[in-house]
């Protein structure tokens, strides 16, 4: 297998994987969660400031926090650990920490990749975790690309198991049953099914010159389905941007604070999603629309 190859090499072109694996390697409460799982047998969700004894992922229990803290849970189940890993791997260069963090996606795919919507556990396809795990994996594998090309090499099984798993987590984003319309769980929804489009393109969706010359070199291992959950997600964007902001740029929850969250969130589909696949008229408009207004 050659690695300069594979779908993988997609991901390196998005400039928001590439900014976030830096910001993940740069914050010391994620070291310091990464420290805590691999040297302290504590599981840490740091924005919680909770832990929780933790002895491995061989006999874990996803669904034991449930009730007791519901946010820890969800935390959890969207694997939000996986940037303590990146970040403790990245200090360390310690490839038995990734070993760990494999063992512990392993431990949730045999667990609940077969399952659907129906599995009563609320956040093993919850709307917005299950995007959330979507860009864990594409980090994870990124990252490992980069930064641990020789272990990725020694883990292909885990990491065509990985790819199989975004292809089933697409499948879940794309329908129209799973997907939280008018929401800003529908927003994230969209920006991760849009992704995975860029993640698995077969070279035919409407990309940028310098875009199709980068895929055509490095792509090998698309997926038929790309250009359909590319269209969906542009679609689907679309709608969400123009629900969520008047024609005057402001955002309909009237929040100034809001308002400069979303613009940020607005520039980050810019630049891994926008400056590849082309902005429709109307949403462009009311884009430079809402960021005049927070500029005023």
């Amino acid at each position: 297998m050659q690695y300069e190859h594979s779908v993988i090499g997609n991901a390196r072109k998005c400039e928001s994987i590439h900014n976030s694996i830096i910001s993940i390697c740069k914050c010391k409460k994620n070291y310091e969660a990464g420290l805590d799982l691999y040297a302290k047998n504590k599981l840490t969700i740091h924005r919680y400031n909770l832990s929780v004894d933790f002895s491995g992922f061989e006999d874990f229990q996803w669904e034991s926090f449930f009730g007791v803290n519901n946010s820890f849970s969800w935390r959890v189940n969207s694997w939000e650990f996986v940037s303590y890993f990146i970040a403790y791997h990245y200090t360390s260069r310690d490839e038995k920490v990734l070993d760990l963090c494999r063992d512990g996606l392993m431990s949730w795919l045999s667990r609940y990749i077969d399952t659907d919507e129906q599995y009563p556990f609320v956040y093993t396809w919850h709307d917005m975790g299950t995007a959330m795990r979507v860009e864990h994996m594409i980090t994870f594998l990124a990252y490992t690309y980069s930064e641990a090309n020789e272990w990725l090499r020694n883990n292909e099984a885990f990491r065509a198991t990985l790819l199989q798993a975004c292809i089933r987590h697409a499948s879940f984003l794309s329908k129209d049953s799973f997907y939280t319309k008018n929401t800003n769980h529908g927003v994230y929804q969209a920006r991760c099914l849009l992704l995975l489009s860029v993640f698995f393109d077969e070279g035919k969706a409407s990309l940028k010159k310098r875009v199709k010359l980068f895929f055509k070199k490095w792509q090998r291992e698309g997926h038929q389905d790309s250009l359909f959950w590319h269209k969906l997600a542009i679609k689907r964007l679309s709608s969400e941007l123009l629900f969520a902001f008047t024609e005057e740029g402001v955002h309909v929850e009237n929040s100034p604070a809001y308002h400069a969250f979303v613009l940020k969130f607005l520039r980050v589909l810019t630049k891994e999603c926008f400056n590849i696949f082309p902005l429709p008229v109307d949403v462009e408009s009311r884009k430079k629309s809402h960021s005049q207004v927070h500029h005023a």
